[in-house]
C-alpha cells in the first residue's frame, strides 16, 4: 500500500491547484501561518546530481535580489523582516505556485518536521505511516515531508529534543543500508513543496503511542551521536599576524568570483550548515593560493602552508569566513573554550590535517612500492 509513496525521480514537481488549496487549507499550515516564520527557498541542481535548497530573505527575493559571496539576502532568522507570515507570502500572487520554507520551533508551536529521505526502505516508511502526522507531502527529491505534533507532555518527557536542532538517522539490518530520515525539532528550515499526500488513517490512540516510541528511538540516536562525537581541536591565544595577512591577502573580489563560480546549496536551509560550508571553502581557497602555479601568498606571508601552526591556519580561515557571513548571536557563543565561527574553523583545520596525513601516507606507500618494483 505504501511502497509508491516515495518517488524516486522527483526532480520536476507537478503541483495542482488542489494541492496548493489543500496545503493553504491545512489547518496545522493554517495555525503555523500566523507566526512570521515562513519565507521560500531557491532550489538548484547540485553537480552530484542532488538538489539543494536555499532559503532567502523573502522581501530580497520579492525584489529580485541574489547573493553569492555575502550572506545578507540569505534568510535570517533572527532579522526582523527576513520571514514573513503565510498570508503575507500569500499575497504575492507571483509566489503562488512557489514552495513555502518553514523555520522548525517546536518549542514554541508544538510541532515538529521529519524529512524522509527517498532511499528510505518502503518497510521502514510504511511504519513510520503509523505516526500521527498532521500535514504529509511530497518532497523535492522524491521523498517524503511530514509534520508531526510535539505536546507539552512530549516535551517534559524528551528535553533534550526541545533544544536538539536535527537528528538524522541512516537506519541498518543485518548488514542491509535502510536509507535515512531526518527530524528536526529547532532552528533548522524545511522547503515544503506543497505537493500534498493523503494522511493514511490511524487510530489516534495507537498512533499516538507510536509516536512516543519513535521519540524514545530519536533520543537514543542523539545521544548516540554525542557519545560518538570525537576529540575537538581547541586553539588557544591572540589571532597570529600571519593569519591577519592571509586573510588580508583574499580580497573581495576573490571571494565574491569564487562563489559566484562555486555558489554552496544546503539542504534544508540550515545556516549552521552553510557557515560550515564557507569554512571548509575558505579552508580550501587558503590552501590553493598556498599551493598554486604562482604562490604569492608563500610569498607574502613567507612560510610554505605545511608549515602553517594549526592556530595560524585556523586564525586565517576564522577570518576569511568572518568577511563572507553575517553576524549573528550565535557568532558570540562558545564551542570548547573559542568563539563559534573559530570552533569551525579549528575542526576544519584538524580534519584537513588528518586527511593530508593518511594522503601522504598513501603517497609514501606507493612511492616505495614503485622502488621496490624498479629494484626488481
Amino acid at each position: 500500500m505504501f511502497k509508491d509513496l516515495i518517488r524516486k525521480d522527483a526532480f520536476l514537481m507537478q503541483i495542482t491547484k488542489k494541492q496548493i488549496e489543500e496545503f493553504n487549507n491545512n489547518p496545522t499550515i493554517k495555525y503555523l501561518g500566523q507566526f512570521p516564520t515562513w519565507t521560500i527557498s531557491i532550489i538548484q541542481k547540485k553537480e552530484d546530481g542532488k538538489l539543494g535548497k536555499i532559503p532567502v530573505n523573502a522581501s530580497a527575493i520579492i525584489k529580485g535580489q541574489t547573493s553569492f559571496h555575502k550572506s545578507e539576502d540569505f534568510c535570517s532568522p533572527q532579522t526582523p523582516g527576513n520571514m514573513l507570515t503565510l498570508p503575507e507570502l500569500n499575497s504575492n500572487p507571483k509566489l503562488y505556485g512557489i514552495n513555502r520554507t518553514w523555520h522548525v520551533d517546536a518549542k514554541a508551536t508544538k510541532v515538529f518536521a521529519i524529512d524522509i529521505e527517498n532511499d528510505l526502505n518502503s518497510g521502514v516508511v510504511e511504519n513510520l505511516m503509523k505516526l500521527p502526522f498532521l500535514y504529509l507531502e511530497e518532497s523535492v527529491s522524491g521523498g517524503l515531508h511530514g509534520l508531526l505534533p510535539f505536546t507539552d507532555e512530549l516535551q517534559a518527557k524528551y528535553p533534550m529534543l526541545v533544544d536538539t536542532t536535527v537528528v538524522k538517522q541512516r537506519l541498518n539490518a543485518d548488514g542491509q543500508d535502510l536509507g535515512t530520515f531526518e527530524v528536526f525539532f529547532k532552528d533548522h528550515f524545511i522547503t515544503l513543496t506543497k505537493a500534498t499526500k493523503d494522511i493514511p488513517p490511524v487510530s489516534k490512540t495507537a498512533a499516538f503511542e507510536f509516536l512516543d516510541q519513535f521519540l524514545q528511538g530519536v533520543e537514543q540516536a542523539k545521544d548516540k551521536s554525542l557519545a560518538n562525537q570525537g576529540n575537538r581541536q581547541v586553539v588557544k591565544g591572540d589571532t597570529p599576524e600571519i593569519s591577519e595577512i592571509i586573510s588580508d591577502s583574499l580580497t573581495d573580489q576573490a571571494l565574491d568570483q569564487l562563489f559566484r563560480m562555486s555558489p554552496i546549496n544546503y539542504d534544508g536551509g540550515d545556516l549552521s550548515k552553510y557557515e560550515n560550508a564557507v569554512v571548509y571553502k575558505a579552508a580550501n581557497l587558503i590552501k590553493h593560493a598556498f599551493l598554486s602555479s604562482e604562490p604569492m601568498m608563500t610569498m607574502n606571508v613567507k612560510k610554505k602552508y605545511h608549515k602553517l601552526s594549526v592556530e595560524e591556519l585556523s586564525y586565517a580561515i576564522y577570518l576569511t569566513v568572518k568577511k563572507v557571513v553575517s553576524y549573528r548571536k550565535k557568532h558570540d557563543s562558545k564551542r570548547n573554550g573559542m568563539p563559534y565561527l573559530l570552533y569551525l574553523s579549528a575542526n576544519c583545520v584538524s580534519r584537513l590535517r588528518e586527511e593530508e596525513r593518511i594522503s601522504f601516507e598513501k603517497y609514501q606507500a606507493q612511492k616505495q612500492k614503485q622502488t621496490v618494483n624498479n629494484v626488481q
